[in-house]
């Protein structure tokens, strides 16, 4: 039987897993500006990071850290327009 702490963690990483699924979709339709992209990309990047640095406390799992830096450079290597 799963812990509160347990299904609590697998709701919060389905939540990241839909929010990171909707900023990609919105970014592949252009819906994005640039700087908007960008914007995304480096909380990305600042969130594995953060998530890397606090590896030990089994908080969220190291392979959300790398996910994040995938996405992130997924989103970097995307057109996005400068303006609508």
């Amino acid at each position: 039987m799963s812990s509160r702490m347990d299904i609590l963690n697998e709701g919060n990483r389905l939540s990241l897993t839909l929010s990171l699924n909707c900023t990609l979709a919105l970014a592949k339709r252009g819906i994005l500006l640039r700087s908007q992209t960008e914007h995304c990309a480096a909380e990305m990047e600042a969130f594995a990071h953060q998530i890397e640095e606090n590896a030990g406390d089994d908080v969220l799992p190291p392979r959300l850290a790398q996910e994040l830096h995938s996405v992130a450079a997924i989103l970097r290597q995307m057109e996005a327009p400068d303006e609508w």
